[in-house]
């Protein structure tokens, strides 16, 4: 029997729901910067149109992403840039880009936030998860549009290599930053994030998506 187009539609979006839940929910001793990539590469395998790139970490500090690699230089498990494009429309036409905040764990940094809640924080990375999610929807429904998903993904430790409040990152713009408050990490990678992603596909439209970080 043939499927309705309102159930391949309903199927399309429930699948972009399960797996922005499924990273959301996976503990972080087992969500890394790493894993969450493959996750990644492995749910979008095999679809038409699509492409996933990941840089690691080394491309992270070569492209002058100060903003990322800092962040994640507390780290054992380095950082990672992962984007999804979907090419479903008209090859001319400017992408739609979400830019998503990926923290696979939050403890402030040097700047460590109170115990009290603190094992949510495994659920920072939940605008990198949505911004997945939406794509992988995209893809399968088969939009007709262009559309691309930055993550920046990073685990914020606070080990001796550590940022430190007083710091100053240079970002992939150029522009300096100084770092006042470690836990503020999110708008860190997503100064990266967003303008490789201006850079890159030169979007006609973004959209960052990102939990509030506790400073």
């Amino acid at each position: 029997v043939s499927k309705t187009t309102f159930q391949r539609e309903g199927e399309a979006v429930a699948a972009g729901v399960w797996f922005a839940r499924d990273l959301i929910s996976t503990p972080s001793n087992i969500k890394s910067p790493e894993w969450f990539a493959e996750q990644v590469r492995q749910q979008f395998k095999g679809l038409p149109k699509v492409t996933v790139t990941v840089l690691d970490a080394r491309r992270i500090q070569s492209l002058g992403m100060g903003a990322l690699y800092g962040t994640g230089q507390g780290s054992v498990r380095p950082p990672r840039l992962v984007a999804i494009e979907y090419r479903g429309g008209k090859s001319d036409e400017a992408p739609f880009a979400f830019v998503g905040k990926g923290i696979t764990f939050d403890t402030g940094g040097i700047s460590i936030m109170p115990a009290d809640g603190r094992w949510r924080m495994r659920t920072d990375m939940s605008g990198a998860a949505a911004a997945a999610g939406a794509l992988l929807t995209l893809a399968k429904r088969e939009a007709p549009v262009n559309a691309v998903a930055v993550l920046a993904l990073a685990e914020n430790m606070p080990d001796g290599n550590a940022i430190r409040p007083g710091d100053v990152l240079t970002s992939i713009s150029g522009k300096t930053i100084e770092v006042l408050n470690t836990d503020a990490e999110g708008r860190l990678v997503l100064a990266a994030a967003l303008w490789w992603a201006q850079e890159t596909y030169e979007p006609r439209l973004a959209v960052t998506l990102a939990t509030l970080p506790g400073a």
